[in-house]
Order: C-alpha cells, then structure tokens, then sequence
C-alpha cells in the first residue's frame, strides 16, 4: 500500500483561484449555481488544447442538451419517464452522428435536469447554465493559461536524467556478468519521455522562440534517449555477448564498473559476437555521452 503524499501544487492554486473567481462573478448578475465552477475546474488543463477541447464539449454539451430539453418542455410541459429515455436515444444518436460523442454524456446530464424543470422556466435556466459555463470557462482559461503557465521542460530533464543513471548496473550485468537485466523500467522512462514531449509540444502559451528552440532541443535528446534504449536492446538479445575491446571497456571503467583485468574469463565468444557487441556498446556509451554532455551545458 503506497503512503499518502501531501502536496499542493501550482495548478490546484490556480484551480481554487478560477473557482472563487468564476463564483464571485456569477453571483454578480444573480442567482449563483454550480455550473461556473464546474467549467473553471474543467478547463485546468496541462496544455492549451486540452483546456479548448474541454470548453467545446461545455459549450456543446449544453447546446444540445439545453435545446432538446426546450423542444420537450414546449411539446410535453409534464414528460414522462419514458419520454426522457427517447430524448436521451436522441441526443446520444445526435452526438454520434456528427462526431460530437465527448458531449454525450454532459447533453443527456443536462436534458434530464431540463425535464425536471418546470416548463416555464426551462428557456431561462438554460440561458442562465450557458452563461455561467462561459464565465466559468473563461476565468480558467484565464488563470491556467495567464498565471505561471505550466511548464514541464524540468521533468522532461529529470526523465532524461533517470535515462543515463539506469545505465551503468545493466551494461555490468549483461556485459560483465552474461546476464540479461529487465529493460522495462527503461522502456517505461522513454514511453514517460514521449508522454511529457507531447504535452510540451501543446503548450502554445509557452511557444515563443526560446519554447520553440527548446523543443527542438529537447527532441534531439529524446533521439539520442531512443537510440540508447535500441542499443542496449540490441545487446541484450544477443545469443552469446562478446568480449568488449579496450576502448569500450576503458569507458566502462570511467563510469565506475568494475572491469576485469584479464578480460572475461569463459566467455566463449566467436569474432562476430564480439565484433557486433563492440559495436552496439560503442554506439550506446557515445549516445550517453553526447546526451550527458548536452544536458550538462544545459
């Protein structure tokens, strides 16, 4: 069982900021209502097009679900159950049909509430919901995106970093010791290496020329991560790991392995293994240091 972990971040700063904002202000032109927080929260995003999409399936949401619940309470003031279960068949085969379906849920949630309404006041409370989800929506984009902007540039160097430190215990096992150590805590670093990529490249608050040549920067190292990963996959499928030569195996014991002084004893390798294992292994430890040296100037 993991431990509970105590942190309040930037973002969940900004969250209660949007939320007492987007309430204060809505509570300016009347009744107040829990739509203006609900859009506020939702649109805290990581980057700027996950908070655009969520604004569209708002707006969308209660478009669609505001409309069919007028239409209903203008042909049946009082609809029963099962006229709800067909407006919901309606919406849902709607959102379908014109590609909409991550509105699906928030247009049948707001239908219901209007069928529940009283008819007279169905117009109005659809208006009022539109109006205090756009407040909410603009007053977290706002924040999010005005405020101290998320930037995760730092994990991604982090990431990086976790990348040449796992390094060292799996060369000495499967070169030293004929071993084949368990990559997958490196192939979870490059899959969080790509994740993290991503989202940085959807921060368009941040895309100004140094966001812009850090990206690029930053896309050169996750070559030079991937082309470590390759290698030392490459190395680990190997039948029968040959014996490194004394450049490669000068620069193992710069990284602090301890490398035999007569070599590998009983190591029965032919001139091919060892010929293509120097080669992947030079071509690991000169993505390393290459990666190393590039995140050490920066």
């Amino acid at each position: 069982m993991q431990r509970p972990t105590f942190r309040i971040g930037l973002r969940t700063i900004k969250t209660a900021l949007a939320v007492m904002l987007s309430l204060f202000l809505a509570s300016l032109f009347g009744e107040l209502s829990i739509f203006p927080a609900l859009a506020s929260i939702a649109v805290m995003s990581r980057t700027f097009d996950d908070g655009l999409r969520e604004c569209r399936c708002q707006a969308v949401g209660i478009l669609i679900g505001g409309f069919f619940g007028c239409l209903t309470a203008f042909l049946c003031p009082v609809p029963p159950i099962w006229v709800m279960g067909l407006g919901v068949m309606a919406i849902i085969f709607l959102c379908s049909s014109f590609h909409v379906g991550f509105s699906c849920s928030l247009s049948c949630a707001i239908f219901i509430v209007a069928c529940m309404t009283e008819a007279d006041q169905v117009f109005h409370d659809v208006l009022v919901r539109l109006f205090h989800t756009a407040i909410g929506l603009t007053v977290g984009l706002s924040i999010n995106y005005l405020v101290i902007p998320y930037n995760n540039a730092k994990k991604i160097y982090s990431l990086l970093q976790e990348l040449i430190d796992f390094l060292p215990d799996c060369l000495d096992d499967c070169v030293f010791h004929g071993l084949y150590p368990d990559l997958s805590p490196m192939d979870r670093l490059v899959e969080r290496l790509h994740y993290e990529m991503s989202i940085y490249h959807h921060q368009r608050f941040l895309r100004k020329r140094v966001h812009r040549d850090e990206y690029i920067f930053l896309c050169g190292c996750m070559q030079l991560a991937e082309r470590i990963q390759q290698e030392l996959k490459a190395i680990c499928t190997m039948d029968c790991i040959g014996q490194p030569d004394a450049d490669n195996l000068l620069y193992l014991r710069f990284l602090g392995l301890e490398v035999p002084e007569d070599g590998l004893p009983g190591r029965h390798s032919t001139d091919q293994d060892d010929a293509v294992t120097n080669y992947h292994l030079q071509k690991l430890l000169e993505a390393r240091t290459y990666l190393l040296r590039l995140l050490q100037e920066r």
